[in-house]
């Protein structure tokens, strides 16, 4: 997600000094000329920090992993290599009003390691919502550069290193990235075709690979439309036209055919290209390695796609887009109304990120929907779930 705050150039310096702790655990100072960037130090058990961390996959495309702030406050955070900093709920942490950022004690992952006194962003977006079962915050790169960070969209896992978690001999594609001087986070060359667009921002936190009118001027060829929804982005909700794009690949190296794209008023390679390969971002040798998964994988198709419809972001009993001639649409559920139950859970005790896990697990084929509608009907629906009838990616 492109959440880019532009930074001087100072902040570039990434120097560490290693030292033990007394309680054993290894702490990395990290070097930072600006105090209200970043993390003061990284501080982990010496085999904790290559243990596997547990994510979950919304969407089809989002990588959520469960943080916990001041040793207290769990929160599950969209790791964002689209956003040049960490933002946390408003509200929480005791900042004063009219504050954007403020100081932490610590952000811990599930195995222990730390990052100590990290400066934050508390302005409002629609990804750093208090409530549980909805996206807590962002995790950007002003913390990843420090870790590196291994995505394992197939097997749901996330290490934390510059090549953790990966077996030796492994085929990989290895290609470079830069680090852009103004908002620091991770751009590479993309080619669709005979053409190319250099500087595209590499964004996991993207849904989708977007390009930008001017880049889709340029195409062989004009994108099919394979569906629309609404898009939410950090700060705003629009309509979205969904794409079958061609031949995406990053330096000419790394290659998907046929992946899904999206309109955009700025250009990523997003999770639709990232969710095709074990993904590390090695930020400190500005390294991008991928390895395939091959054809049997089949990345998961997400709620949308499988029944046509589509839960507010932030409040996930409110319908807000219903596909025409999907299974929502044929079971005459309605943009407006009112999601209570799915397969006898509430919505309330889901939330929107528990939601899509259930509409979006491939072993479930058939949901019974508790609505209500505009009116005040309540009623309970079965909906079928669609089969992927695209070789879309």
């Amino acid at each position: 997600m492109a959440v880019g705050i532009g930074l001087v150039p100072a902040l570039q310096s990434n120097a560490q000094v290693v030292i033990k702790s007394g309680d054993g655990r290894i702490v990395k100072r990290l070097s930072n000329s600006v105090s209200t960037y970043g993390a003061r130090a990284l501080s982990y058990t010496r085999n904790g920090r290559v243990s596997p961390l547990p994510m979950r996959l919304i969407r089809g495309v989002h990588p959520v992993l469960r943080v916990r702030v001041n040793g207290g406050r769990n929160l599950d955070v969209l790791l964002d290599t689209g956003a040049n900093r960490t933002f946390v709920p408003p509200g929480i942490f005791g900042e004063r009003r009219g504050q954007k950022f403020i100081r932490v004690q610590t952000l811990c992952f599930e195995n222990d390691t730390c990052f100590e006194g990290p400066m934050v962003s508390v302005t409002p977006t629609n990804y750093s919502q208090k409530r549980r079962g909805y996206y807590n915050g962002l995790l950007g790169v002003d913390l990843l550069r420090h870790t590196g960070l291994t995505i394992d969209y197939k097997n749901r896992r996330v290490f934390l290193g510059h090549d953790a978690g990966v077996a030796a001999g492994e085929a990989a594609i290895r290609t470079r990235f830069y680090m852009d001087g103004k908002t620091w986070r991770p751009h590479a060359k993309m080619t669709m075709g005979t053409v190319d667009f250099p500087g595209t921002l590499l964004d996991t936190g993207s849904s989708f690979t977007r390009l930008t009118p001017t880049m889709m001027s340029k195409l062989d060829r004009v994108p099919a439309t394979a569906y629309r929804e609404l898009a939410f982005s950090a700060h705003g909700t629009r309509g979205s036209e969904i794409l079958y794009l061609g031949n995406v690949c990053i330096d000419n190296t790394a290659c998907v055919p046929g992946i899904l794209g999206q309109r955009g008023n700025w250009s990523a390679i997003g999770a639709t290209f990232f969710r095709n390969f074990l993904t590390t971002f090695d930020f400190q040798n500005l390294r991008l390695t991928l390895r395939p998964y091959g054809a049997s994988w089949i990345p998961p198709m997400s709620a949308m796609q499988r029944l046509g419809l589509q839960l507010d972001i932030l409040d996930a009993a409110n319908i807000v887009f219903v596909e025409v001639g999907s299974p929502a649409a044929l079971a005459d559920i309605r943009k407006g109304a009112e999601l209570h139950q799915i397969n006898g859970r509430s919505i309330q005790e889901l939330g929107y990120l528990g939601a899509h896990e259930i509409l979006e697990d491939a072993d479930l084929s058939s949901f019974d929907i508790s609505i209500r509608n505009a009116k005040g009907k309540a009623r309970t629906v079965r909906l079928t779930a669609r089969r992927r009838e695209t070789p879309s990616r």
